[in-house]
């Protein structure tokens, strides 16, 4: 082996080209990460020891006080997967691998600082190990999804834009949707803190945001007191039927009673009545 050969060995170069393929762009809270690693040999072999993959979680935080306060990011493994060990890649050939994992129920959502990453390695011999990273694309889980589809369809309600949050000290996440024309003289806007439950389903709590209909209503609107708060649980019969499809009228119905509740207690002619 001469001296350039030597050089472009321990610099990959002409070497192991990786790419990472999910199967969906958007992957759910607790959802099923499925896809493939594919490997392009170039125009030399690939002498690996072991080929794996690594679900890593990320996040901000600042560290330091005063003037020495900075943002770092953090990065934690969550899952490692081997994918093969001890193998040859021929040059001007390509190799796929197929992997499956599974985000951890109540994972955080992904924003621009914070999310979630794939992160692929070959372990090569005798140079510097090959390698890609890829962020991921995390959304709402598919129960708390239903219920925003369900309110959506059945009472054209629409998510708040830019409304979800994950929320780390509760391991929740935070959604709100906002009523249609006929509700809007009642709510603000309703908003939900979930939980994913271990055998599915949803718990938690809902947050309806009165809207302000006197010169009191204003008074407590200032001090957090224009709101009414519900314990909130759906199993995961009532958010789905069994086809798949999500069960809108039970969805809606875990709600309807509470809102007309609601409504008929602030109704001034009721109270005279």
């Amino acid at each position: 082996m001469g001296l350039l050969d030597g050089i472009q060995r321990a610099f990959n170069i002409g070497g192991a080209k990786i790419s990472i393929h999910t199967e969906r762009e958007v992957i759910s809270q607790g959802g099923v990460l499925a896809g493939v690693v594919v490997v392009n040999a170039q125009n030399r072999p690939v002498d690996g020891k072991s080929l794996w993959i690594n679900l890593e979680e990320f996040w901000t935080e600042y560290h330091g006080t005063g003037k020495t306060r900075h943002k770092v990011t953090v990065r934690e493994n969550r899952n490692i997967l081997m994918l093969a060990q001890n193998f040859v890649l021929e040059p001007n050939s390509e190799y796929s691998y197929p992997f499956e994992m599974q985000l951890p129920l109540n994972s955080r959502l992904s924003t621009r600082e914070t999310g979630w990453a794939l992160q692929v390695s070959i372990d090569v011999h005798h140079g510097i190990d090959p390698g890609q990273r890829m962020r991921l694309n995390v959304g709402l889980a598919d129960d708390f999804l239903a219920i925003v589809q369900a309110f959506q369809w059945k009472m054209a309600f629409k998510e708040k834009e830019k409304s979800r949050r994950w929320k780390g000290d509760k391991n929740c996440t935070y959604f709100r949707i906002l009523p249609d024309e006929q509700w809007e003289k009642e709510f603000d806007y309703i908003a939900f803190e979930l939980t994913q439950l271990q055998n599915g389903g949803v718990t938690g709590k809902v947050i309806f945001n009165l809207q302000e209909k006197s010169f009191t209503d204003y008074i407590k609107a200032m001090f957090m007191q224009d709101r009414s708060v519900m314990p909130f649980k759906l199993t995961r019969e009532q958010l789905f039927l069994p086809d798949g499809n999500v069960n809108q009228e039970e969805i809606v119905r875990s709600l309807k009673s509470v809102m007309d509740r609601i409504a008929k207690e602030r109704d001034p002619y009721n109270k005279l009545s």
